[in-house]
């Protein structure tokens, strides 16, 4: 199961092709994303990760390969320090959700505050390469622009009050029981390598790698260095 990030236009990318040709890979889109509506119910990431949950449960899914990107990967530590039972593993590609320095420090690029002109350049090594694999606002059609406002709207909902994180979800990761991997784009503009060492350094036994000349976005950016380091971790896991 592959739960995305608030920066993917699209719910299924390329990545997910290569993962699909050794897993079956399920990729739901959260409420309010990619032109789905939004659920009255659902308002928070504590929501959502209920929701994935029940969803697991409810068709019988389990064991399941967990993974999460960006906001995804907020949604998916959150599942798993909640009930690690229903996982065979848990991945995390460029996570937010913790809080790693001091309340006076930005652990995490508060990219709304920027110009429009400048959001792009800190979720990617090659902008102009990244946006093309997502397509550009300013030269979107009209209905594609329309599901891109769409989601900047669902991703303030869900992760604004605080801002990108849970305050104790750090604490909690100690109770992650499965093998983990954390993933992270070597030049990620918008949460920096060191967040993600600390976030791998918080779940027992989790292995951190990074992959070069990627952004926020590797598995749009680098599919083929991302599913491949993906796919190698969980032949080990799967084999342990």
């Amino acid at each position: 199961m592959v739960l995305h990030g608030a920066r993917d236009f699209r719910a299924w990318h390329p990545v997910h092709d290569m993962l699909a040709e050794r897993l079956d890979v399920i990729a739901p889109v959260h409420p309010g994303f990619a032109g789905s509506p939004r659920a009255p119910d659902v308002e928070t990431v504590d929501d959502l990760a209920y929701l994935y949950l029940d969803l697991i449960d409810g068709i019988g899914l389990a064991p399941v390969h967990l993974m999460g990107c960006g906001l995804g990967g907020w949604i998916a530590a959150e599942m798993a320090v909640r009930d690690c039972a229903p996982f065979a593993s848990l991945t995390l590609v460029d996570a937010v959700g913790i809080k790693v320095s001091g309340p006076a420090t930005a652990d995490i690029v508060d990219v709304y505050a920027m110009a429009a002109d400048d959001r792009n350049a800190p979720l990617w090594h090659d902008p102009a390469t990244g946006m093309k694999r997502v397509g550009d606002p300013a030269t979107m059609a009209d209905g594609d622009l329309e599901i891109y406002l769409a989601n900047e709207v669902a991703e303030t909902l869900y992760t604004w009050k605080p801002f990108m994180h849970n305050p104790a979800l750090r604490r909690r990761l100690h109770r992650v029981r499965v093998p983990t991997l954390v993933l992270w784009g070597d030049h990620d503009g918008v949460v920096a390598p060191d967040y993600g060492a600390a976030y791998a350094a918080a779940i027992p036994g989790a292995r951190f790698e990074t992959i070069a000349d990627a952004g926020h976005l590797p598995h749009i950016e680098r599919p083929q260095e991302t599913a491949a380091a993906i796919l190698r971790f969980l032949d080990r896991a799967i084999a342990a």
